[in-house]
């Protein structure tokens, strides 16, 4: 498998959903790490992130994380389903639907649910990808309304180069994710990034991952 053809089908790096599904039976484990600076509650963070995909069919897939932090952070399940094959329409179409449990302050945890909306085009090497989430809260937070768009190049057969913007316009805060995809021996995959929060969005880190396919 190509380089194009792998990152085409790979997650961004960050939370942008690509339109493609992984293959029936296939399987894929994901490390991350996260290296970071925000203002609250400390000055320096690590961030551990584990998940693991497979595809249920040709166009439906399961996708688990875990995030940690100086312990419990995050945990999600993710079912997606795309419509036809790539390319059949002008535009590419994915659903996608999040369930989320998330540590929060006071040692409480929130619940929430994110239907999503995925839009995807092929320019030849380049990709444009939209992603329309509302992020569903179970207890008395509002909605809220993440669009992120991203675009990736293949460069090259092992190597690709994109970046992802999104924005919460409920808290007004955003970031920007450059980042590169690098293709390993033994089907593996190792993508690294940098994001920049702005707006209320005082967040900054380095993300590493790694992704092997089976």
């Amino acid at each position: 498998m190509t380089c194009s053809a792998q990152a085409h089908r790979d997650d961004f790096i960050d939370e942008t959903l690509v339109y493609e599904t992984l293959e029936q039976g296939e399987i894929e484990l994901e490390y991350g790490f996260d290296y970071g600076d925000r203002p609250e509650p400390s000055d320096k963070f690590t961030r551990h992130i584990f998940a693991i995909e497979y595809g249920l069919s040709e166009r439906f897939m399961i996708n688990g994380k875990l995030l940690v932090e100086s312990g419990f952070d995050s945990a999600l399940a993710e079912f997606r389903y795309r419509l036809f094959e790539e390319g059949e329409k002008p535009i590419d179409i994915s659903f996608s639907t999040e369930f989320e449990v998330e540590s929060v302050e006071n040692d409480s945890d929130e619940y929430e649910v994110e239907p999503r909306l995925i839009l995807s085009k092929d320019f030849e090497k380049l990709n444009f990808t939209l992603n329309l989430p509302l992020k569903i809260h179970f207890k008395s937070a509002p909605s809220e309304f993440i669009p992120a768009f991203a675009l990736r190049y293949s460069w090259e057969e092992a190597f690709s180069i994109g970046t992802e913007v999104k924005y919460n316009t409920f808290k007004n805060e955003g970031s920007i994710i450059p980042q590169v995809w690098f293709s390993l021996p033994e089907h593996m995959l190792l993508k690294l990034g940098y994001s920049q929060g702005f707006d209320q969005n005082s967040e900054s880190f380095m993300r590493f991952f790694l992704e092997k396919e089976f």
